[in-house]
């Protein structure tokens, strides 16, 4: 592994974060140095991206994230992105390999977690497991990907994997999950580089997370601390965490394979000094964690394997009960990837879902496992709120909880709204001797950018103040073809993708390739210059244009259409 400049890393990845215009927020883009310096420096051969957005934008962001670093350096030349089915994840290939020939030849010995037993057990020879064979033919199928030659322990030379009729800017593998038993979580726990590995088979999903939600867990956190430029000292920050269930790990870090662990963790560390100040791990008890599923009678349907596999998932990292420093969790906990499960009796499934009380006394931090995050609230004694500057007030649009035929929408599937009715202007700004106005004006319906402003609740409602600049337009009906984009803003309709490859071949919906070519549907008055005067946009309706494939604000008209909505200066040509 070659020396790497940490400010140069860093660097790099602010530079092209902002080539593709990502605006992250603090602790994500946080999160994202620390999983990238832990990928460069040896540290992790995987890590699972689940903050910044959702797929397929998450991936096509990474994507270009990783393009232009790539381009900019070859401390990022081994890493690449990697798609299983809706996980999403960076990898040193150089790294993974070396971890599928320890793991695959037992120089690195794993434990497995037994979890279609109750109690859970732990066993070192995975072939006395149920899917143990299965799990060994998983890895082996990635033993072909990524290493050469699996009788060799050489993986100095291992090769950057080209998957047959796949886009170059990642590596889709979910068709390795289609014909094996074994799980989500299952794989994530060997790719993720955790000593313990919690296994079962696809048709034991409701036992595996009843026998693990019913226990209590150590939760095993590994942390750094970056070495610092100033005077100041870096805080720590987690690099991985993993949960075991406490009768199986009593001693705690005294553990043997705990022990094992951690030394093995020490000696990467001893390599890249000149970026890690620190490393320790720390060790947690918890009480059950009271996600019961619990079989109905009447009911037909068997649970998503996706959600179930997400929620089991969910518990295996649940490392959230330590610092007082953050959001209360209550009996509506929200877990990581659903975006507020809650209870349900629904006779859809054979299954519920409960979350029970004594998680009301426990506080958790912020981290990418959970996520509890709710808009600032503004006390009942302030009766107005007035935005400054070119700020605006706006009312969110509540989430559709039901398809247009009707159909009860789960809160995973409910879309995050992007639109809302503009309640309060600030004064507007000042250019020169100039004084803009906002240009929009209370009650005004807008669509507004995904990751933009500070949410408020007020008067028992969700609100956002935002800048006006982050107002993409003024949408007076239900269909984005009726946008009215403002200042600088286009809005395109997208050209649809290809369905199959020259060959004939069906794509699947996380292979196609991201369309960047579109027809003008409505574009904005223009800027405002550094004099304050408006300049009008070059594009016209009716252009086909060629776009940056990083940028904008993706939407879905009412009749299935693709639209982008995003700047002027994302559009690269005019083609005829």
């Amino acid at each position: 592994m070659e020396v790497v400049d940490a400010s140069e890393a860093l660097r790099i990845l602010d530079s092209s974060l902002s080539r593709i215009n990502w605006r992250l927020k603090s602790s994500s883009k946080r999160r994202l140095q620390t999983d990238i310096l832990a990928l460069c420096t040896g540290m992790r051969p995987v890590i699972m991206i689940d903050y910044g957005g959702k797929m397929p934008e998450l991936r096509d962001r990474i994507c270009g994230f990783l393009k232009f670093s790539q381009e900019d350096s070859p401390i990022f030349e081994k890493l690449r992105v990697m798609v299983i089915e809706d996980m999403l994840y960076l990898i040193h290939v150089r790294g993974l390999a070396e971890l599928i020939k320890l793991t695959l030849n037992k120089e690195l010995e794993l434990h497995f977690v037994d979890l279609e037993q109750d109690p859970p057990k732990m066993v070192t020879e995975v072939e006395k497991i149920s899917v143990g064979a299965q799990f060994i033919s998983l890895q082996k199928l990635f033993s072909s990907v990524f290493c050469d030659d699996a009788r060799t322990d050489d993986v100095s030379d291992c090769r950057v994997p080209v998957v047959n009729n796949q886009p170059t800017e990642f590596i889709d593998l979910s068709h390795f999950m289609q014909d094996t038993p074994i799980t989500v979580p299952t794989l994530n726990g060997w790719l993720l580089g955790y000593p313990v590995v919690y296994i079962f088979g696809k048709d034991h999903i409701q036992d595996a997370v009843y026998n693990l939600s019913t226990k209590s867990l150590n939760l095993f956190n590994i942390y750094v601390r970056r070495n610092g430029s100033s005077s100041k000292r870096p805080p720590q920050e987690e690099l991985m965490s993993f949960s075991v269930p406490f009768e199986l790990s009593i001693d705690g870090a005294n553990e043997a394979w705990a022990a094992v662990f951690l030394a093995h963790m020490k000696a990467r560390w001893e390599s890249c000094k000149h970026v890690w100040e620190s490393l320790q791990m720390e060790v947690n008890a918890t009480y059950p964690q009271a996600i019961a599923f619990y079989k109905q009678q009447h009911f037909t349907h068997p649970p998503s394997l996706q959600i179930v596999s997400r929620v089991l998932l969910s518990i295996s990292i649940f490392n959230q009960f330590k610092d007082m420093a953050a959001a209360q969790l209550t009996s509506t906990c929200i877990l990581p990837s659903f975006e507020g499960l809650k209870s349900s009796t629904s006779k859809a499934s054979s299954v519920s879902v409960a979350v029970s009380s004594p998680f009301r006394s426990l506080t958790l931090r912020s981290s990418r496992v959970m996520v509890v995050k709710s808009a600032t609230t503004v006390a009942p004694k302030y009766t107005s709120l007035k935005p400054l500057g070119d700020r605006v007030l706006v009312k969110i649009k509540a989430a559709e909880e039901k398809t247009v035929g009707g159909i009860l929408l789960p809160s995973t599937a409910q879309s995050k709204p992007q639109g809302g009715e503009v309640v309060a202007v600030g004064e507007g700004r000042t250019i020169g001797d100039k004084k803009l106005e906002i240009g929009v004006k209370t009650g005004t319906p807008v669509v507004y950018s995904k990751y933009a402003g500070t949410e408020v609740e007020f008067n028992g409602s969700n609100h956002l103040i935002l800048k006006e600049d982050d107002i993409v337009g003024i949408l007076e009906t239900d269909d984005v073809k009726d946008l009215k984009p403002l200042n600088d803003r286009v809005l395109i309709k997208v050209e649809e993708a290809e369905e199959t490859t020259a060959g004939g071949l069906l794509l699947t919906q996380a292979s196609k390739e991201k369309p960047s070519i579109g027809t003008v549907i409505a574009v904005g008055p223009g800027p405002v210059n550094e004099e304050g005067n408006r300049t009008g946009l070059s594009l016209s309706p009716g252009n086909t244009v060629l776009y940056s494939k990083y940028a904008g604000n993706e939407f879905k008209g009412a009749d299935g259409s693709d639209y982008i909505a995003l700047r002027a200066s994302d559009v690269m040509a005019v083609l005829s």
